[in-house]
């Protein structure tokens, strides 16, 4: 392996001369530093005794759970499990050595500047001050922003550096209230969002858990399907709630291409092509509504299954298409800006187009009239039929849809899917049972076709009636908007495989949107753990006149930075996590910051300050608390912060996106399987099947396709699994989970692996036309034949050669605008040094 980027190789004398040696020894506490030698760097030595305080994770993508920490004369010394924690959350492996990442050897401990004159990622660092990084940074800032504006000055905000109120990166603290302030543009990193962005299609609402019963109640259902997640792995605290379900005689039934750990222990596992969950969910749809097994009653009441559509132009029928009154421009795409994107995070603008539909309601057929009425009129609803109104063929939206799905009969869905006729169906029987629920990860969604797999699992829910069920219910929370938008100004936002088009052409929605100042804070995985990083590096990175990086480490990001500044553990800061709505979590400060690392928080109010935005951050953080708190919602539940700092998690009841009147977040207040005016999420004047996105389709992977012809040079679908040590170029500093996971791995079918002459536990290359990686070989017989899966997570300076991010392209669809981290194909061979 290549020696890993220590942030104090390469740096000046001046830097030298101020860093401590490490005393030779090692602790039962953290594995590497002992206590004693951080003495000299200013730890905390005045606070005697011991205490305990409750804190955990901030990431994204996971439970964020909150342990004990015992803290004895100032130095965090154990991690334990928090017995009386009212979820009963267990830290997994990763979320057990915040201990040792704080002390570890390599912990970024002051702020860092490249060496004038050096390359990008050459290594060569030299220490500065605070004082000296903020006026460098806020310096270029002024610069850039008199030259070319505002917008001109951009950050990539993601959840690896946290999502707590004050100190998280991502959309939802006091870095997004300083980029809204300074109408900087948020470069929104979109691996996770197509599933998301094809769910809120139908159910109106841009989160990612929707309606469909995910655990800790999966004791109460018939069913647990589980879509492409290795739950064991990705979400450890899930799995004691599905094995216990499966003890009461719940079944479990897993989708994935490789057989996976939640997969050993399912009931039934079903194995598609990679790419083609969307035409086996549609199959699904097709066997229960050819069988007779849908729900019509709850599409009836619940879904705009009898909307008339008509068959002149895909559109509602209307009122105005009867009466001959001019269509209101509400029914149009400039009735929602022509996006479905609002503000995830205060819901302060109505997701989806949430528009009054009754000034032009939309028309079904009424039985007892004989005739077309208003949706919202009508008692007697017919769900099936074709009609005429003043001229204009017209079907009803679950016709259209039992039209889309026809062709995806077993027989037909098996020459796709790859999966057996008879299984599709026994598998269609089940999800058609009462109270089933569905998860799902982000591995079917990461291709091009991957908005589809939020649409289709969307759609498969209607016509099952699982949705807004005891096991459905899902809680919407609300910050207060004057948290974000002090100055009622916003902060644009490019999604980042966008911002691709954006750097090369200048432009994003047909206006100038030059870039020249990049801010990563606590998100270097967008470089490391992104798409093309030569594309990356070339087309975004290295068209920039500064890079300024927040971090632990020296990540990916931090590596090819201008400016490194080092943050704050969890162990050094107190924070509050509000969570999808459904709990707040306080989390307790358990030391003092060491060296001269800062809180996120911190370094916001910093630059705030050297800006002119200053008087925005003047609030101290138990106020900035007060004011996201200060909402009906949380008055309502009697969240206040003295609780939160009493109970660290306060769970949450109500009220529900889908309560029981099932209200969705849609215009017409329906599931709306079937779209009217379907637009992109951010509408930037891409082109897209406007006919055929009013319901769910299906189309091959851009790449990872036998329909592509580069298959027969790069015959191996590469897709990339979560393992139990690594997590978004985050943890390759912390020696216990590099001890079971050293280095960087492939897994391989052993008959492909034979077939080439390829060794359990060798070196390969594993490459494409845009780049090559090389990894030890991991025989796994669980794993789909033709299919390569690597373990991600890894820095370049963590392989032998290069890195997975060179093969993995940066085509995106369209409408959903997300990175398509699966659809990729490579060949492999053995690797020979030198």
């Amino acid at each position: 392996m290549s020696g890993t980027n220590d942030p104090h190789v390469g740096l000046t004398r001046r830097t030298f001369l101020k860093t401590t040696a490490v005393a030779a020894g090692t602790t039962a506490v953290t594995g590497t530093v002992p206590l004693a030698a951080l003495a000299a760097e200013g730890a905390p030595t005045g606070e005697e005794g011991e205490k305990l305080a409750h804190t955990g994770c901030m990431y994204s993508s996971c439970h964020q759970c909150i342990g004990e920490v015992v803290v004895r004369d100032g130095y965090a010394v154990e991690q334990r499990t928090w017995a009386k924690n009212p979820w009963a959350e267990r830290p997994c492996a990763k979320g057990r050595t915040w201990i040792q990442r704080t002390y570890g050897e390599h912990r970024l401990r002051y702020p860092m500047r490249r060496v004038e004159g050096t390359p990008r990622g050459g290594g060569q660092w030299e220490r500065i001050t605070w004082e000296e990084a903020i006026s460098q940074i806020a310096g270029q800032i002024k610069k850039t922003m008199a030259e070319y504006g505002p917008h001109s000055v951009a950050g990539v905000l993601a959840g690896q550096g946290g999502q707590g109120l004050l100190h998280g990166t991502q959309n939802g603290n006091l870095l997004t209230r300083l980029f809204n302030v300074m109408e900087w543009t948020t470069i929104i990193p979109t691996p996770d969002d197509a599933v998301a962005f094809g769910h809120q299609k139908v159910w109106g609402d841009y989160m990612y858990h929707v309606p469909q019963g995910m655990p800790p109640t999966a004791t109460a259902t018939v069913a647990n399907v589980i879509w492409g997640l290795n739950t064991g792995v990705t979400f450890p605290n899930r799995v004691t709630n599905l094995l216990t379900g499966k003890q009461k005689g719940t079944k479990l039934v897993v989708v994935d291409p490789n057989y996976t750990f939640i997969a050993s222990k399912a009931d039934m596992w079903v194995r598609p092509r990679p790419g083609t969950d969307p035409a086996l969910m549609m199959s699904l749809v097709q066997v229960i509504i050819e069988e007779g097994l849908h729900d019509s009653g709850f599409l009836l009441k619940n879904t705009v299954a009898p909307v008339l559509i008509r068959q002149d132009n895909g559109r509602y029928l209307r009122e105005s298409d009867i009466t001959g009154a001019p269509r209101p421009a509400s029914n149009d795409e400039s009735a929602r800006g022509g996006s479905w994107q609002s503000d995830p995070v205060t819901c302060r603008e109505p997701c989806a187009g949430l528009l009054e539909d009754n000034e032009d309601p939309c028309q079904v057929w009424d039985a007892d009239a004989n005739g077309p009425v208003s949706l919202y009129e009508c008692a007697n609803p017919l769900m099936s039929g074709t009609f005429e109104v003043n001229g204009i063929a017209c079907k009803t939206a679950f016709d259209m849809l039992v039209e889309r799905v026809a062709p995806f009969a077993p027989e037909e869905a098996t020459k796709i899917c790859e999966v057996d006729p008879e299984t599709i169906r026994e598998f269609a029987r089940l999800c058609a049972k009462r109270y089933v629920a569905h998860d799902y990860g982000y591995g079917p969604q990461a291709f091009c076709n991957g908005a589809q797999v939020g649409t289709g699992l969307a759609t498969l829910m209607c016509v099952t009636g699982n949705v807004g069920t005891k096991i459905g219910d899902v809680l919407w929370g609300n910050i207060n908007g004057e948290f974000f938008y002090p100055t009622e100004t916003s902060s644009p936002k490019i999604p980042l495989p966008c911002f691709f088009d954006t750097m090369d052409t200048g432009k994003w929605n047909g206006q100038d949107w030059p870039v020249k100042v990049l801010l990563l804070p606590g998100s270097g995985s967008s470089v490391g753990g992104g798409v093309d990083l030569k594309r990356t590096k070339s087309g975004i990175l290295d068209r920039m006149d500064l890079i300024v990086s927040v971090d632990i480490t020296l990540n990916e990001g931090p590596a090819y930075s201008d400016i490194v500044l080092p943050a704050a553990t969890i162990l050094e800061k107190s924070d509050m996590l509000l969570i999808d709505g459904y709990c707040v979590k306080y989390q307790d400060k358990s030391i003092e910051p060491l060296y001269e690392c800062k809180p996120d928080g911190e370094f916001v109010r910093l630059l705030a300050e050297a800006v002119g935005a200053g008087a925005h951050f003047k609030q101290t953080d138990d106020e900035f608390m007060e004011m996201a708190l200060d909402t009906e919602r949380y008055h309502a539940e009697g969240v206040t912060l003295e609780r939160c700092k009493a109970e660290n998690l306060i769970s949450l009841k109500g009220p529900y996106v889908v309560p029981k009147t099932y209200s969705f977040r849609t215009k017409t207040k329906k599931a709306e399987f079937y779209l009217d005016y379907p637009v992109c999420k951010y509408d930037a004047g891409y082109e897209y099947d406007f006919d055929e996105e009013h319901l769910i389709r299906y189309y091959e992977p851009y790449v990872a396709s036998p329909e592509n012809p580069q298959m027969k040079e790069y015959p191996f679908v590469l897709l990339g699994h979560r393992t139990y040590e690594m997590y978004h170029t985050q943890y390759w500093d912390v020696n216990w989970l590099r001890e079971t996971l050293p280095e960087p791995t492939v897994d391989i079918n052993p008959e492909d692996a034979q077939a080439r002459g390829l060794a359990d536990g060798q070196y390969v290359e594993v490459f494409n036309d845009q780049g090559h990686a090389v990894a030890k070989l991991v025989y796994s017989s669980g794993v789909r034949p033709g299919v390569l899966s690597y373990a991600v997570g890894w820095r370049s300076a963590d392989f032998k050669a290069e890195n997975w991010v060179e093969l993995l392209t940066s085509k995106y669809d369209p409408l959903s605008q997300t990175s398509s981290y699966s659809d990729a194909i490579a060949d492999i061979r053995a690797w020979k040094e030198g």
